[in-house]
């Protein structure tokens, strides 16, 4: 199946500078990343309403990020992402961590390694059972057909899984500037509603800000650091935070910037043959001339293929004491049921460090992701300043609870399984960075050295009932209405309940699909 980067929806729009634009436009997308680009696509397939778009990033729609095999860049870095800092971490030996986000119209789909994976049914089940009205698998599984293309239709069975038809190309206004705030107003019951947006922007060393109206909508759509940080910035959020940088206060929701989830990665590396490995890339320099020309010319080759190709999901509840996946009842395959949620994912990579090694330059590398699926660290986006321009402060709050030490040891220890299943048929991988024991203690501290983030950032606008003067509620509703301010919505990942158990980027436009329709439901009825 071929799930297109969303920012290939956009070849050709009408990209206009802030003179350009008018007085006011029926909907506002704050962020052209992931979900603000399906969210500009569908509402503008109504020819009567005009929609804005406004991306911080920039376009970066060359030829690179077209080639499978380089869709990579939060590794490689590049101009599609940018990068926040996090604080240092306490439960990483006070690292501070690199958190890269899609940066350019498509946002993280552009450099996300081309991953699409929608998760097991059992994860939108648990939105359901948990209030959520209208997100059941059942009720969010048309909203993933309908942005796919599937090209091997033949395997598309049944197509109801699947879709063939997806990704209509339409057009609407894109400007690249930031957003500093949301206006809001109070009306005559003492009501708030967004009624606008500000735009930055810099010419001739001038900085001047422009204020475009909504008619209808403002929907936030900035990632799970950039939303909150944008509400943060309109006065809506924790009070406190709101008072410490002089923002005047439009709605004390104590949620905003809360329940940040990630999903934290350790790879267990070996050195193996170099011709086994894509570290040949590196070390024979002019493989990747042949292999460019033979994607250019014929369409085949190494380029053609991401540079993850395969992903090992597991239960860890369900290992015996060696570690291997045991299932115990017919029930424990049920997909529908939360309780069969994966909370360890393992991805092979023809990769390590190993490959760059001065002690080992004639080796190539293998190494097994090991990625926690489901933490129960949380950490949260504060304000670092009222400069709109400042970066927040990120607080992953990594490998803090004893559950996550657990699931990630359990998953350590079933990677050196994997190892010893291939050495016992034969196969050269040599350990180069692995825990120095199997014990709790040698793990824990093999993962406080070598972790890093998989960049799956979520919940930070998390949708839940609101609790009035508690962190512990939600920031929208299940209308993916923020709380309190009419006419203002979020819909990207920092909506989800909790992280999924899985890669975000299927459910983020699934979100941003089925908030089209929410959007143009509440409107015709209004």
């Amino acid at each position: 199946m071929l799930f297109d980067n969303v920012s290939t929806w956009f070849r050709a729009y009408p990209r206009q500078s802030v003179d350009e634009l008018e007085d006011a436009y029926d909907y506002i997308v704050v962020g052209g990343g992931t979900a603000g680009c399906v969210l500009a696509n569908r509402l503008s397939q109504d020819a009567s309403v005009s929609v804005l778009v406004i991306e911080r990033g920039g376009v970066n729609n060359g030829w690179i990020s077209r080639i499978p095999f380089l869709s990579m860049q939060f590794v490689l870095g590049g101009l599609s992402t940018r990068i926040w800092k996090s604080v240092p971490q306490k439960g990483m030996n006070d690292r501070v961590f690199e958190l890269a986000g899609g940066h350019s119209l498509g946002g993280a789909s552009k450099v996300n390694v081309m991953l699409y994976t929608r998760g097991v049914p059992g994860e939108y089940n648990s939105w359901s059972q948990g209030g959520r009205e209208g997100w059941s698998y059942d009720e969010i599984q048309p909203y993933f057909t309908r942005s796919e293309t599937d090209l091997d239709q033949d395997r598309a069975n049944p197509p109801s899984f699947h879709g063939v038809k997806g990704r209509t190309k339409q057009h609407f206004g894109a400007i690249l500037h930031p957003v500093t705030r949301i206006d809001t107003q109070r009306d005559e019951k003492g009501g708030m509603t967004a009624n606008g947006v500000y735009i930055q922007s810099t010419k001739a060393n001038t900085t001047r800000l422009r204020l475009v109206r909504a008619r209808k909508e403002v929907i936030l759509s900035a990632g799970p650091i950039g939303s909150p940080q944008v509400l943060m910035l309109s006065g809506i959020g924790p009070d406190e935070q709101l008072k410490e940088h002089g923002i005047p206060i439009v709605k004390n929701l104590a949620s905003v910037g809360r329940h940040l989830q990630d999903h934290i990665g350790i790879a267990v590396q070996y050195r193996v043959p170099l011709k086994d490995s894509l570290a040949k890339l590196q070390l024979q320099p002019w493989i990747i001339l042949k292999e460019l020309l033979l994607y250019i010319l014929f369409g085949m080759g190494l380029f053609l293929a991401p540079f993850l190709e395969l992903s090992i999901f597991v239960q860890t509840r369900l290992f015996d004491s060696k570690s291997r996946t045991v299932t115990q009842t017919p029930a424990d395959e049920d997909a529908a049921l939360p309780m069969n949620m994966p909370d360890i994912e393992v991805m092979p990579i023809a990769w390590s460090d190993a490959a760059t090694s001065k002690s080992y330059t004639r080796d190539g590398g293998l190494g097994f992701l090991v990625i926690i699926l489901r933490p129960t660290s949380t950490g949260t986006v504060r304000l670092a300043s009222s400069d709109p321009l400042a970066d927040p402060l990120v607080d992953p709050n990594y490998y803090a609870t004893e559950h996550d030490r657990a699931v990630l040891r359990q998953g350590i220890r079933f990677t050196l399984r994997l190892h010893e299943q291939l050495v016992a048929q034969g196969y050269p991988a040599h350990p180069y960075l692995v825990p120095a024991s199997e014990s709790d203690e040698d793990i824990d501290a093999f993962v406080r050295a070598y972790s890093q983030t998989t960049y799956h950032y979520s919940s930070t606008c998390r949708m839940a009932p609101e609790v009035p003067g508690s962190s512990m509620g939600g920031v929208v509703d299940d209308r993916l209405r923020v709380h309190g301010v009419r006419g203002l919505r979020v819909a990207d990942s920092s909506v989800f309940p909790r992280i999924l158990s899985t890669h975000l980027a299927a459910a983020t436009v699934a979100v941003a699909e089925k908030c089209s329709d929410m959007v143009k439901e509440d409107n015709a009825s209004a």
